[in-house]
């Protein structure tokens, strides 16, 4: 049998594992906020913070044969290289987000930037969606949010913010710039699945995602 504090300890660092790549992203962006003040910032990826747990998965044992067991030199090097690599690409991926401001877009990338103007914005496009697609032996839920921006370019990017707070304050400022918005949230999912989707503020995800306007639309195809 084993010790129960063993079990317990082990247990707690299972959840540490689990909850790091969330915990690390969105204090990332917490202070990213606090900081440099923007109206949204979108990250790249979900799963930001995954090479962290990789690093914590690696640093861990390396630490405890260290103090504990005997490994071999390769082993040695192996784990603690592994969670240096996993700890340096884990920041890497930190430094890929967009953040809109009143002056503008800037797209982060790997320590680089790059600018762009809201007068080169053509328009917006909102859509969200939750689909159930089949895989292996399984079926799994896809969930898309976007807000993208489309330049005159022809180019585009996503703006979406997990706060609805922020990317209502990015919508009031299109408004005001009289930025031409598209909205193509599938009609069944308003009323109901939306809001399960998109959390926060319901009034605020209605004016976000055009919701009444594509009632609407539904509405005068129907008759």
């Amino acid at each position: 049998m084993f010790d129960k504090k063993v079990i317990l300890i082990i247990g707690l660092f299972i959840l540490a594992i689990l909850r790091l790549p969330n915990i690390i992203t969105d204090l990332f962006y917490f202070l990213l906020y606090e900081i440099t003040n923007p109206i949204t910032v979108t990250y790249t990826s979900e799963f930001s913070g995954l090479p962290f747990m990789v690093a914590l998965f690696c640093f861990t044992p390396y630490m405890l044969l260290l103090k504990f067991g005997k490994f071999t030199e390769f082993g040695k090097k192996f784990l603690f290289y592994g969670s240096l690599i996993s700890l340096l690409i884990g920041v890497a991926n930190l430094s890929i987000y967009t953040t809109t401001t009143e002056n503008g877009i800037t797209k982060h990338y790997y320590f680089m930037s790059k600018e762009y103007q809201w007068e080169n914005v053509n328009y917006v496009y909102t859509y969200v969606n939750k689909q159930t697609k089949s895989g292996v032996n399984r079926e799994y839920t896809v969930i898309t949010k976007k807000y993208e921006l489309h330049f005159k370019d022809g180019s585009k990017i996503n703006v979406w913010d997990n706060d609805i707070d922020h990317l209502y304050n990015l919508h009031r400022l299109l408004e005001q710039k009289n930025i031409t918005r598209k909205h193509s949230t599938p009609f069944y999912l308003i009323d109901r699945k939306i809001y399960s989707i998109v959390k926060g503020d319901k009034q605020k995800i209605r004016e976000v995602l055009g919701l009444d306007e594509i009632i609407t639309r539904e509405e005068n195809i129907i008759d």
